[in-house]
């Protein structure tokens, strides 16, 4: 009687059971969303690892002196055209641009047999993509390992990462360190 009471009441007000059901619910409701917010982060971390791999693939083909002569053209530009005929939308040229360019800014030093884990390769990868892609926009090095790892450190989002990049954040905290300059 109590199960029919308590599911009553989640149609009518969902989040408000009878006393004795509210822990129970509560609890479980913790444990998918934070299941949820996990995968989430897989998913980003395998997909981040991925376009890693797939700019190492770009990098790695063009120092074999591939870059033009057997592909017919820039060979980033036919990538894109041939992910997004395979792969579907989410592949044109200026997201596979940044793979390129991501793989040299982030070297990973790894034995090759964990390297070639994709897994192995996705731990190295706390950030979603976006955040990855919108770092490879700092040009300054010491400022993007600063964002970085204030990133990493406070849990910013994407917006607010693009909100301190653009404001400058890195020059204003290096500017009130040393009141000199």
């Amino acid at each position: 009687m109590a199960t029919k009471r308590a599911m009553s009441k989640s149609i009518d007000n969902p989040g408000e059971f009878d006393a004795p059901f509210q822990p129970l619910f509560d609890d479980v409701t913790g444990i998918i969303e934070s299941t949820r917010l996990s995968a989430a982060r897989s998913v980003d971390a395998a997909m981040t690892a991925a376009y890693w791999l797939a700019g190492r693939y770009v990098v790695e083909f063009e120092r074999r002196g591939n870059r033009r002569a057997d592909c017919g053209g820039n060979i980033v530009e036919r990538l894109a055209d041939a992910l997004s005929v395979r792969c579907g939308r989410g592949f044109p040229l200026r997201d596979v641009w940044p793979m390129k360019a991501f793989r040299p800014a982030r070297p990973i030093l790894q034995t090759v047999s964990a390297e070639s884990s994709l897994i192995g390769i996705a731990s190295r990868f706390p950030f979603p993509w976006s955040a990855h892609v919108r770092l490879l926009s700092v040009r300054n090095t010491r400022a993007r390992e600063f964002c970085e790892a204030r990133l990493f450190e406070s849990g910013w989002s994407v917006r607010q990462l693009d909100r301190r990049i653009d404001s400058r954040f890195y020059e204003r905290a290096a500017l009130s360190k040393n009141k000199a300059a």
